[in-house]
C-alpha cells in the first residue's frame, strides 16, 4: 500500500542524511517533491523520501559511520577497505555511512573532507574504528566528536563486526 504525499507533510530522504524535512511543492506531475529541512531545501524524487510516522528512532535502520584512516594509503585500497566494512555492516542490518562517499571530489583539501565527515557523523546512532584508526588524526577527532554526542563506538579490531546480529 503506497502512502501518498501531499505539501506540509513531514517527510524523510531514504538515506537519513537530511534529517526530518517538510514538503512544500509537488513536481514532475508527482514525481517528484521540493523539501526543507534544516541549513536548506532540495528536489527530490518522490520514490526517495518516506512519509514520517511518528517514527521513533528505534524504528528506523541505524546509522553506523566508518572511521578508518584515508590519507597517506592507496585511495583504491581504501575504497576496497571501506566497500568490504560497509557491505558486512549492511548484511548486519545497519546503514553505514561511508565518508569516501561524502560527495566531495578526492582532490578536495582535508578540511572540506573533515566538515563534510563531521556533517554525516552528526545524522548518525554509531561509530566503528577501523584497522590502524588510531595512525590518522582524522580519525582520532572524529572519535572524539563521536564520544562528545554519545553515539555508540565499535572497534573492528576487536572483530566487533562479527558480534552485530
Amino acid at each position: 500500500m503506497e502512502t501518498t504525499i501531499k505539501i506540509n507533510d513531514k517527510v524523510q530522504h531514504v538515506s537519513g542524511f537530511y534529517g526530518e524535512m517538510t514538503v512544500f511543492e509537488i513536481l514532475n506531475g508527482g514525481k517528484s517533491v521540493r523539501c526543507q529541512f534544516d541549513g536548506g531545501e532540495g528536489v527530490f524524487p518522490i520514490s526517495s523520501v518516506r512519509k514520517v510516522v511518528n517514527m521513533k528512532k528505534a524504528d528506523r535502520i541505524p546509522r553506523i559511520y566508518l572511521s578508518g584512516p584515508i590519507s597517506h594509503f592507496d585511495i583504491n585500497e581504501r575504497r576496497r577497505t571501506f566497500s568490504h566494512v560497509k557491505d558486512r555492516l549492511s548484511e548486519r542490518g545497519f546503514y553505514p555511512v561511508n565518508p569516501l562517499e561524502n560527495g566531495l571530489p578526492v582532490e578536495a583539501s582535508i578540511h572540506e573532507h573533515l566538515r563534510r565527515d563531521v556533517e554525516l557523523i552528526l545524522t548518525c546512532d554509531a561509530i566503528i574504528m577501523m584497522k590502524d584508526w588510531s595512525r590518522s588524526a582524522g580519525c582520532k577527532l572524529e572519535l572524539d566528536i563521536a564520544m562528545a554526542l554519545g553515539l555508540s563506538v565499535y572497534f573492528e579490531e576487536d572483530n566487533q563486526i562479527a558480534r552485530f546480529e
